[in-house]
């Protein structure tokens, strides 16, 4: 079932809906938002966009994909001070998503939120946010990370 069927058919109402800037996720909000009765996105939030890969952004060739890899599998190892080459840490990412998180919770009154980021982004802030290994936070597109978040915590739910 696609996510935006998936999401009406549940009994959760959501009070703000957030989005990265990146245009597939600003897409993909908007259709999730059309199946939950949403006219727009309450906010795009520049702490929810894609890893910042410095110098390796836009490049595909075979030593590209290798620093890329060099660099997730430190995190995957918990070594989350490893750079991408002019790019973030783990530590950078985390603090840039867990922002990004508050500022949306902080939009909906005590209420539920969605926010349409990208999986690399939750999967490898959590360790940081939540005290969750990273190995263990697989998320595909379209999957749910559920998380609760208050002024200084994040807790993965589901």
């Amino acid at each position: 079932m696609p996510l935006g069927a998936r999401l009406a058919s549940s009994t959760t109402s959501y009070d703000v809906l957030a989005s990265s800037p990146m245009r597939r996720a600003v897409q993909t909000a908007e259709i999730v938002g059309h199946h939950l009765g949403r006219r727009r996105i309450d906010l795009v939030l520049e702490e929810f966009r894609e890893l910042d890969v410095g110098s390796l952004d836009g490049r595909n060739d075979e030593q590209a994909w290798a620093a890329h890899d060099v660099v997730r599998d430190a995190w995957l190892a918990a070594s989350p001070a490893t750079r991408f080459p002019d790019g973030e840490d783990a530590h950078e990412l985390t603090k840039r998503v867990g922002r990004g998180l508050r500022t949306t919770a902080g939009r909906t009154g005590g209420g539920a939120a969605l926010a349409v980021a990208h999986g690399g982004n939750i999967r490898f802030a959590l360790p940081g946010l939540a005290g969750v290994p990273a190995p263990e936070v697989g998320l595909g597109n379209t999957e749910l990370a559920r998380l609760r978040v208050s002024a200084g915590t994040v807790e993965l739910v589901a």
